[in-house]
This record gives C-alpha cells, sequence and structure tokens, in this order.
C-alpha cells in the first residue's frame, strides 16, 4: 500500500496471550476513508508478529495479498520517522523575505514583519505535529514490506518514537531469540559507566579445601596439626 496511512491501532505484547507481541494496523487517509473503514471496505494494512514469524498484509477494493516468513528468515526489522522539513525551510525563506520587504522602504512596514513571524510560526508547527512514522522489514532475499503512517485526530491512536523504539526492540529479541534457540532480551537503555570506561569479569579466588578431621571417629584421642597424626589427648 502505498503513501502515508492513518494509524488505526499499535498493540506491544510482551507476554504474547493475546496471539500477537506486535500488531500493527493502519488505514487511508481521510473523512471518506475513515466512513469506508467503517462498513469494512476501506483497504488497511498490517504487520503481525509473533514468537515465530511476521507477517504482512495489505487488503484493497481489489483483494488481499498476505506476505509470511520466519523470524530466522528476517534480515532487518525497520522503524523510525520523518519530519517535514521542506516547512522549517519555506518558513524561514518567507520569514526572511518578508523581513526584508518590510524594513528595505523609508518606513519599516511593521504589519509585514508580524506576517512573516506568524507564517515562520506555522510553518514551525506544522514541521513538529506532522511527523510520519513507519514500520516494517526486510527478508533475507532482500524484498522489504513497509507501513508508513501518522496520527489520526479521528482515530485518536496516540503513538511517539518512544513506542517505535520498545517495538524494534521487542522485535529484534524475538529474532534473536528465533535465530540461538535461546531467550534473548534486548534493550535500548544502556548504563553509562564513563566515557572511557573499560568492564570486564572478575576472576572469583579460588578457595583451598582444607580437610577437618573429626574427634569424635577417635575418642580419647586428638590431632596434632603438628606431626600430622592422632596423639592421646
Amino acid at each position: 500500500m502505498a503513501g502515508t496511512l492513518v494509524l488505526k491501532q499499535f498493540q506491544i505484547d510482551h507476554t504474547g496471550v493475546s496471539g500477537a507481541n506486535l500488531y500493527v494496523k493502519a488505514r487511508n487517509s481521510g473523512l471518506f476513508a475513515f466512513i469506508l473503514n467503517l462498513i469494512g471496505l476501506d483497504p488497511t494494512a498490517t504487520v503481525k508478529v509473533d514468537t515465530g514469524s511476521i507477517e504482512f498484509r495489505n487488503s484493497s477494493l481489489k483483494g488481499m495479498t498476505s506476505v509470511t516468513t520466519g523470524l530466522t528468515s528476517i534480515a532487518a526489522f525497520i522503524g523510525g520517522y520523518d519530519k517535514p522539513i521542506g516547512w522549517l525551510i519555506t518558513g524561514f525563506l518567507a520569514f526572511l523575505g518578508l523581513s526584508i520587504t518590510a524594513f528595505s522602504g523609508d518606513e519599516p512596514m511593521i504589519g509585514l514583519f508580524v506576517t512573516g513571524i506568524i507564517v515562520f510560526l506555522i510553518c514551525v508547527a506544522i514541521y513538529t505535529f506532522q511527523k510520519v512514522m513507519y514500520i516494517g522489514f526486510e527478508t533475507s532475499g532482500g524484498a522489504t514490506y513497509m507501513i508508513a503512517f501518522k496520527r489520526s485526530v479521528i482515530e485518536g491512536v496516540a503513538i511517539d518514537i518512544a513506542r517505535i523504539e520498545e517495538a524494534i526492540t521487542l522485535v529484534n529479541s524475538l529474532i534473536s531469540s528465533a535465530a540461538s534457540g535461546k531467550d534473548v532480551v534486548s534493550t535500548q537503555n544502556v548504563q553509562s559507566f564513563g566515557k572511557q570506561a573499560t568492564l570486564s569479569y572478575a576472576e572469583t579466588p579460588a578457595i583451598e579445601a582444607t580437610t577437618t578431621q573429626s574427634t569424635n571417629e577417635h575418642p580419647g584421642w586428638k590431632w596434632d596439626e603438628a606431626s600430622q597424626q592422632w596423639v592421646p589427648e
């Protein structure tokens, strides 16, 4: 499915009791697409990950396509976000142009200067809030399947880059566990021990074995450490 979609569901399940450790679902944007979605006619795209496989499903009015592959066949799990930097550049150029025009005449045109500031602030707001997030995977054969999505006021699904990072960490753990056959837990949090710290394993000192002789074995006798033999008490 091409283009930026609207996020409908973003579910992370560390336990797997829901049937999927990660489930992402998105639809086409727009009010008309929302109405079609309510009656089950709007195209949707989903990414589903469990402990053994990952599935990408794309449905439309023409039909449905589903791609499923094992976690051991995944070359990379991809996620991140993009911001429309063009709006930031446009706002700066508009502010610069209007400012030069406002102060180029004999009398400053304060209204034109204020307009430039307003345009710049609007562009900054658009740059800040109109980020597009994406998530997907690449198979060992080189095929890439991706969903690009943004927040929707209608759907009301809260999502930020922290949730994307959590999903990437979880799926990377599942991929590592599937490849090694052991439980592997990845993490984004790394404890800092300094700018040039070096950590190593400490060797445990060997404990010398000592033999303690019990006096109960020889009543009336005691063990002499100097001669290493039993002597009368």
